[in-house]
């Protein structure tokens, strides 16, 4: 499917990377965030280079919906339930000033940005709305709880907030990269602590910033806690009636779970019976699930380098409904070297009551792995630090 944007705007070229090079802060990826990140450093004078695989923008950027605005669905009620008002008004603040920022950059050159408001809605749900209204007025957010929308649509509520923005990305980004320090083209192979490995040349680097949508390099710890692919269209009316305004439904219910916790960790299935439950029938019926489509098993198809994009969506979609969360946490991973131990003691010593275990361990014999000793020490070491 195209882009809008694309259709309607020219594109700067880029020269590739050309041979190795050395620089203080490696962006990795070209969308917005990384574009803006480039921007930000070389209007402060920091050496930089911003390195993107295909080309700048051509991936989740150009598909935006270019909303700049403070909402996100129905979230300012859900942050006061669950974090306190402090916290919610410094998520406000925060976006407020972001919403600020771009319409100043914005006046630098023509982006078409608009002063749009920007309204939630519900058609099944007016309850929701207006609890969420009740949170805009303990925040101050300029804002009005209404009941008709000029969508065909019959709704039972909906909420506005005044003077948000819309812009064409592409404009914006195209014209904000003129004089930045970019590299097209340059796919990143392999990345260490000093020095990254791309198919046109080395960079060795001081700070890195990965600004890719999804992890880069296929590796433990290159993880979010929750990930997975997402996508939703539009479609672009010609000669439609103008709205005037940025509208949502609040059943967007895959977004609000991106940004709130909805799942324990995955240690938590050693301290909650169903937890472990559910977790152990979700593998079993993805395992099961697997070899029947691709004939081999879900550990053989997650670690597989060369996925086709049948198994690529499979592995999207058996990470997003994973019943806990897998991450590379301290907690998880001391569960997983622990896993690896075989605690059978009593048949590796071939003992047959605790004294003579006791006895066992009192002797000096050792009947353990050194490697997953030392391993699950230094998870614990990791793990005393940051608490």
């Amino acid at each position: 499917m195209n882009s809008i944007w694309t259709e309607i705007t020219k594109k700067p070229n880029f020269n590739s990377l050309d041979g190795n090079i050395k620089t203080n802060v490696l962006i990795v990826g070209g969308g917005l965030t990384g574009i803006l990140c480039a921007y930000m450093l070389h209007d402060a004078g920091i050496d930089y280079t911003l390195i993107e695989a295909n080309e700048i923008c051509s991936g989740i950027t150009k598909n935006t919906t270019a909303k700049i605005t403070v909402q996100h669905g129905l979230i300012y009620n859900k942050i006061i339930g669950k974090y306190g008002i402090k916290a919610a008004k410094l998520y406000y603040k925060a976006n407020s000033n972001a919403v600020g920022h771009y319409e100043n950059l914005c006046k630098m050159f023509d982006c078409r940005f608009e002063t749009q408001d920007a309204v939630v809605y519900s058609t099944t749900d007016k309850t929701k709305i207006s609890e969420e209204h009740k949170a805009y007025r303990e925040l101050g957010i300029p804002s009005e709880f209404v009941t008709q929308i000029p969508l065909p649509l019959s709704i039972i509520g909906a909420v506005k907030i005044y003077n948000q923005g819309q812009i064409n990305p592409l404009e914006f980004l195209y014209n904000l990269s003129q004089k930045l320090n970019i590299k097209e083209n340059t796919r990143l192979v392999e990345i260490t602590p000093d020095c990254v490995k791309t198919d046109r040349g080395n960079i060795c680097y001081k700070k890195a910033i990965i600004a890719t949508h999804f992890p880069i390099i296929n590796k433990h710890g290159s993880y979010f806690m929750k990930m997975y692919q997402h996508r939703s269209y539009v479609l672009a009316l010609e000669n439609a009636k103008d709205v005037s305004g940025m509208y949502i439904d609040e059943n967007e219910k895959d977004f609000l779970k991106s940004i709130m916790l909805d799942r324990h960790p995955y240690f938590f299935i050693y301290l909650y019976p169903d937890t472990k439950k559910k977790y152990k029938k979700y593998m079993e019926k993805s395992d099961l699930s697997c070899k029947h489509k691709f004939g081999i098993s879900l550990n053989d198809l997650l670690v597989k380098d060369d996925k086709n994009e049948q198994e690529i969506e499979f592995v999207s979609n058996f990470h997003k409904y994973m019943p806990v969360i897998i991450s590379d946490s301290v907690m998880n991973n001391i569960c997983r070297y622990i896993e690896n131990v075989n605690f059978d003691i009593k048949n590796k010593i071939k003992v047959k009551s605790n004294d003579n275990i006791f006895a066992e361990y009192l002797s000096g014999n050792q009947f353990y792995d050194d490697n997953v000793y030392r391993a699950i020490l230094d998870e614990y070491k990791k793990f005393k630090k940051d608490i």
